[in-house]
């Protein structure tokens, strides 16, 4: 049961790495003019993008964690305790 927690801990901590590496990213490229220049019609703060790139991400996280649960629940309980 201990090492169930260290490898639970551990991709806590990379979750957490990965939303702040994805979150100093976004701010590197749309806050700083670096892509600003590229954009046409759209300002780097249109509210209408960032709604619709966190919808796509939610989609897109809801399929990834929906799609495993689906599947789990398919199977038969007594057959998966058998199994380990």
């Amino acid at each position: 049961m201990l090492a169930l927690g260290i490898v639970a801990t551990m991709f806590t901590v990379f979750g957490a790495v990965a939303v702040i590496l994805a979150s100093v990213g976004l701010y590197g490229v749309m806050f700083r003019d670096g892509i600003a220049s590229q954009l046409f019609d759209i300002s780097p703060y249109d509210p209408l993008t960032y709604g619709s790139v966190a919808l796509l991400l939610s989609g897109a996280a809801f399929v990834a964690t929906v799609v495993p649960a689906v599947r789990a629940t398919r199977v038969d309980p007594m057959i998966a305790l058998r199994a380990e």
